[in-house]
């Protein structure tokens, strides 16, 4: 019986499509994960500093350069998932002469394929991973078979009884009691939902969820979330990216100094138990900062943007022939830059005239990409880590969220020059270019000033959401979402007074 696809974007689910597409069992590729889960956090980046192993497979010496030059002689990038995914098959299917030999000692893959989750787990560690004394069978095992009640029985990828340690992890210091390691890097998506482990920590105060962790490039995260953690992130709907200042408390010696010197990427989940839970803020670590609060409280500050490479490193040197349109110029810029970087939300208002002729790049992928938004009287961010180009009148995504007292509103909206400004309860569902609807008898009425011209309020209640902080404190009493919008039926003066000048601006 063949092995059915799974969905979803992250690394996992392409593993497993890929082995399914080769005929594998699910109990086979879920043994092949459950290994490689435990080898590299299914990062195809990843390294072990301690030995020089790399990748997917963690493979080392001759394995190594059998895989760059594999790669190299297809076509293939060998540090990316697709061309490790590749090169893993043939060591599979012949190119591996220990795990050929142990096949065909047992009747071949067909045999491998019938295997139980247990056997095919210890069967691929011992012949192919060969990971000797130090493989953590039992871990190994676990995750094989988490992986399987995730993709075949529809149960939630669940760490919190496995006790996680990574083959590179003795290079850092160990954490605390008070914040655990963790060697699942690649988040799940979690569409406004509680996601795999996030139940097991936070304060239950008034149902709220959150998570923080902190991790570097070695595929080696610290879940802080046991701590006192406070966090302010900002977004905007123009270009400057997502910003985020989160404040972690009395962290021990060992842990703060992981996360200065090491750590680079950070990730706040927040919400509510039950629907109202996401990720709301996933970025780079630009500075962190050690200070004292007071005389018995330190902390560590950590300031992160998100997308930021993108903004400020990304660089684009490369020539396109005459007929190319604005979105092709696009999905050239975004692979072809040094920082490769996906397209996001692209307005169907996007002009679909061709250059008459060639044209060459070369400068910042931002300048570029902010030329054509201009253009195309467009607004260019990068807030979802992809690239969005958005026009004011374009159809929101998901539905319209109603917002009342009784569904998180808080206190009393006000009326700004073009639109209203108000405050919830922190809602992860709330993006830049969301629509809500708040009945205007709720909202307060800007006052008048001598000068100003009068606006109404938008006449269906309706507004576009610009300008987005979230705020929490794992241990106080703020957990607010604080939103800018403009009136989505009319109102802003650009979209008035011409048919051609930037209605955000």
């Amino acid at each position: 019986m063949a092995t059915k696809p799974v969905s979803g974007s992250g690394n996992a689910a392409a593993i497993w499509n890929f082995l399914a597409s080769k005929g594998l069992s699910a109990a086979a590729i879920a043994g092949i994960m459950g290994n490689w889960q435990q080898e590299s956090s299914l990062s195809p980046t990843a390294v072990n500093p301690s030995s020089g192993a790399y990748g997917l497979a963690q493979w080392l010496g001759d394995r190594y350069t059998n895989l760059q030059s594999y790669c190299q002689s297809h076509g293939l990038d060998w540090t990316s998932l697709t061309g490790q995914l590749t090169f893993a098959w043939y060591e599979m299917t012949g190119g591996d002469a220990a795990w050929t030999s142990a096949l065909a000692k047992i009747g071949g893959m067909s045999a491998f394929n019938a295997m139980s989750v247990t056997a095919a787990t210890e069967f691929f560690e011992e012949y192919y991973e060969v990971a000797g004394s130090g493989a953590m069978m039992d871990q190994r095992v676990t995750y094989a078979q988490q992986w399987y009640n995730s993709y075949v029985n529809g149960n939630p990828f669940n760490f919190s009884s496995v006790s996680v340690s990574s083959s590179s992890a003795s290079s850092y210091p160990s954490a605390s009691t008070q914040s655990t390691i963790s060697n699942q890097v690649s988040f799940p998506a979690t569409n406004y939902s509680v996601v795999a482990n996030s139940q097991r920590t936070g304060d239950i105060l008034y149902g709220r969820r959150y998570r923080v962790i902190v991790s570097n490039s070695s595929g080696i995260a610290l879940d802080v979330s046991d701590l006192h953690c406070t966090f302010d992130i900002q977004y905007v709907v123009n270009q400057p990216p997502p910003f985020s200042q989160i404040v972690i408390y009395n962290l021990n010696p060992a842990t703060e100094n992981f996360l200065l010197n090491y750590g680079d990427r950070v990730v706040v989940e927040a919400g509510y138990d039950g629907s109202q839970y996401g990720v709301i803020f996933d970025g780079e670590v630009v500075e962190p900062i050690r200070d004292k609060a007071d005389n018995v409280t330190y902390r560590l500050t950590i300031n992160a943007l998100a997308a930021n490479s993108l903004l400020t490193q990304s660089f684009s040197n490369f020539t396109v022939a005459r007929g190319q349109s604005a979105r092709s110029l696009l999905e050239n810029l975004a692979s072809q830059a040094t920082v490769p970087t996906p397209l996001g939300d692209i307005s169907p208002q996007l002009s679909t005239a061709t250059l008459p002729r060639g044209k060459a790049v070369f400068g910042m992928t931002r300048d570029y990409i902010r030329q054509i938004a201009q253009g195309n009287n467009m607004t260019f961010n990068a807030n979802n880590g992809a690239i969005n180009l958005i026009h004011a009148s374009d159809p929101p995504k998901g539905e319209i969220i109603e917002l009342t007292p009784s569904s998180g509103l808080i206190g009393q909206p006000t009326q700004s020059d073009l639109g209203v400004s108000f405050q919830c309860l922190l809602n992860p569902a709330i993006t830049i270019g969301s629509l809500v609807h708040i009945d205007n008898s709720l909202v307060q009425a800007q006052t008048y000033q001598i000068g100003d011209v009068p606006r109404a309020l938008d006449s269906a209640g309706i507004y576009r959401v610009v300008g987005i902080e979230h705020v929490g404190d794992t241990r106080g009493t703020d957990w607010y979402t604080n939103c800018t919008t403009v009136s989505q039926a009319g109102g802003i003066p650009g979209m008035i007074n011409s048919t051609t000048q930037n209605p955000w601006t």
